[in-house]
């Protein structure tokens, strides 16, 4: 009985980081399918449009810092941040 309890427990747990494994992966396709789409929309572009674009800062951008010494910090989805003094 103890040998069946021991296998249920394994079982238990590598299923379960099956399912966290898999849950990355759809959410990592999800992310992949929406980078395709911007790549797309640049690539259709064939000028360079300065219009402030809500759908390409929600897609590029995570967040922005304000400091109070006039000091900003853009941080990217990509990893990048760009720090600018104003």
């Amino acid at each position: 009985m103890e040998e069946y309890v021991d296998l249920v427990k394994r079982f238990t747990e590598a299923q379960d980081k099956y399912n966290k494994l898999m849950a990355e992966q759809v959410d990592r396709n999800r992310q992949s399918i929406k980078l395709q789409a911007f790549i797309n929309e640049i690539k259709a572009t064939n000028t360079l449009n300065l219009e402030f674009n809500d759908k390409l800062f929600n897609l590029t951008i995570i967040n922005i810092k304000v400091y109070k010494d006039s000091h900003h910090e853009f941080n990217f989805k990509d990893g990048s941040t760009i720090n600018i003094d104003i």
